[in-house]
């Protein structure tokens, strides 16, 4: 057995040793640790906006669940694809919106703060019986989505919703 004196010993020079090596960082004050930024490319784009409708409520071919697919790449240069599928009757729509309305699409996005929204609203959240809507974008190759259950909806998803509703009657649907 190792006698106390020699175990205070142990611990008073453990002690002194710990203390000299936090004496730098007592210098810098209160202050968190400047930790440098990371550059965001300059050709920081969205390439693909999705909103998902499906009614909890409603079972069958004749429900009016949908996905609504915007992607920045359309069939030619100036135009974004817009793909808007049933998700109950399968029934598949293809159509274009412009570059510039797609881009301004993006701006929303980004304007109400998208990325920095929680994944789930409200965040206690089930339900039955209700409308649950799925917005996914994808900005540099990252996914990010955000579900919405029922109530407890912040303004800037609900700003985003309305508007991806507003953008349908805006595609020029392509007829086969």
């Amino acid at each position: 057995m190792i006698p106390l004196t020699q175990r205070l010993t142990a611990f008073f020079v453990c002690a002194i040793v710990g203390w000299m090596l936090s004496l730098p960082f007592q210098n810098a004050g209160n202050q968190p640790p400047m930790i440098p930024a990371v550059p965001v490319p300059a050709n920081t784009q969205i390439q693909e906006i999705t909103m998902e409708v499906i009614y909890d409520w409603c079972g069958g071919k004749d429900c009016p669940d949908y996905k609504m697919i915007f992607q920045r790449q359309g069939r030619e240069d100036y135009y974004s694809s817009v793909t808007r599928i049933g998700l109950q009757s399968h029934k598949i729509k293809h159509g274009d919106i412009s570059k510039e309305e797609f881009d301004q699409l993006a701006q929303v996005i980004e304007s109400e703060k998208f990325f920095e929204l929680d994944p789930v609203y409200p965040k206690d959240g089930g339900c039955a019986d209700c409308v649950i809507t799925k917005v996914t974008v994808v900005r540099n190759g990252l996914r990010k989505k955000v579900v919405h259950l029922y109530d407890g909806m912040p303004l800037h998803l609900f700003i985003i919703q309305r508007t991806l509703e507003g953008m349908e009657s805006q595609v020029q649907w392509l007829t086969h």
